[in-house]
C-alpha cells in the first residue's frame, strides 16, 4: 500500500478524468461482522461497533481490491468485508441523498476484484463463496480491459505475456443493485 499503491495513485492522479481515489488499509479479519443486514441498515441500534463502522461509511462509487485471493483461510473474511463495505456505501449514498425510503432497493457499488489465478481451485472456491454471500459476478474480458486502457490513454504490452498471463478482472455487485 505505502510502497506501490499510494505512490502509483499520486503519480497518476492527473490522469483521472474526475473524482478521486482513496487507498486505505483494511484488515478484513478485523472488520466488524455486524454489517451484513440490508434490512435495517448497518448502523441501527443492533450494531455493536459504530465507531469502527463510521470510518468505513462512505458513499464509495466503487471498491477495488487487487491480489487479495491467495489463501483459503482469508477468503471468507475478505468476502464478508467486501459485503459490509458495499452495504455501508449504499446506506451512506442513500443518506447523502436524504432518502428515507429504500423500497426501490439500495444502490450497491461495484466491487472490482483483480487477481492472479495462481491456484484455480482456490479462485473457483472464492468465486463460489462470493456468490453465496449475495454477489453477482461478471468476468471482464481482457479485450474490454484493453479498450478501457486505450480510451484512458493507458495501455499494456500484450506481447509481454508474462505481464498479464493468469490475471483476471472481475466485477462483483451485491444482488438487488
Amino acid at each position: 500500500l505505502s510502497q506501490v499503491l499510494r505512490p502509483n495513485i499520486e503519480r497518476n492522479s492527473a490522469r483521472f478524468a474526475r473524482g478521486s481515489i482513496t487507498a486505505r488499509d483494511l484488515d478484513w479479519c478485523a472488520f466488524p461482522s455486524d454489517v451484513t443486514s440490508t434490512e435495517t441498515g448497518p448502523l441501527d441500534d443492533q450494531a455493536t461497533s459504530h465507531d469502527t463502522l463510521a470510518e468505513w461509511t462512505q458513499p464509495w462509487d466503487s471498491i477495488v481490491t487487487t491480489d487479495t485471493i491467495y489463501h483459503a483461510d482469508l477468503v471468507d473474511p475478505l468476502i464478508k468485508s467486501l459485503q459490509g463495505l458495499s452495504i455501508l456505501a449504499a446506506y451512506a449514498k442513500q443518506a447523502k441523498r436524504n432518502e428515507k425510503d429504500i423500497s426501490d432497493g439500495l444502490s450497491y457499488p461495484p466491487v472490482y476484484v483483480a487477481l492472479e489465478n495462481r491456484d484455480p481451485r482456490l479462485v473457483n472456491d472464492a468465486l463460489e463463496a462470493a456468490k453465496a454471500h449475495g454477489f453477482v459476478l461478471k468476468r471482464i474480458s481482457p479485450s474490454r480491459v484493453d479498450k478501457c486502457l486505450l480510451k484512458s490513454g493507458w495501455s499494456w504490452d500484450r506481447d509481454a505475456k508474462q505481464d498479464y498471463d493468469g490475471i483476471q478482472l472481475w466485477k462483483w455487485r451485491l444482488a438487488g443493485a
